[in-house]
């Protein structure tokens, strides 16, 4: 068994452990493993893709640790994964984006900064990228998770 059909195999045992009727595909790119999960059945929408993907995501970052924890202890070497529930991470970066933008300009505009909390790394790392070929905006991380902040304030 190669790298690709153990990480499969790995995570289409948990989702029948987890009882969710799904399937996975699994790809490489670079270093990473990505794992997409598109939901089957009568109910593949928002109920049962909600129920692996929770509150903002962190279900699925759940998922994505205990997977990557699982397929680690496979195979001897720590391996990066992305897990990704139907199109649920280019649907949330696409609103980080849209409120990144919407923060930026009311930086600018009130000349103070916005906070935004609650946010995963990945997350932050979606909204440093979105804005950082805006020469009027910066952007910095502050605090210590769980209670990291992201800061984007306008340049002097």
């Amino acid at each position: 068994m190669n790298e690709l059909e153990i990480i499969k195999s790995e995570v289409d045992t948990l989702l029948e452990k987890l009882a969710v009727e799904a399937s996975a595909q699994v790809t490489q790119k670079d270093e990473f493993f990505q794992v997409a999960i598109q939901m089957e059945g009568a109910d593949a929408s928002s109920t049962e893709a909600g129920i692996l993907i929770g509150y903002h995501g962190e279900t699925l970052s759940a998922l994505q640790l205990i997977l990557s924890l699982i397929i680690s202890k496979k195979l001897g070497r720590f391996v990066r994964l992305i897990v990704n529930v139907g199109d649920y991470r280019e649907k949330r970066e696409e609103k980080l984006k849209e409120m990144a933008l919407e923060a930026a300009r009311r930086a600018k505009e009130t000349k103070q900064e916005v906070i935004l909390g609650n946010l995963s790394p990945w997350q932050r790392r979606i909204i440093h990228i979105a804005l950082a070929d805006d020469s009027d905006i910066q952007t910095e991380s502050q605090g210590e998770e769980p209670d990291r902040q992201l800061i984007i304030k306008p340049r002097k």
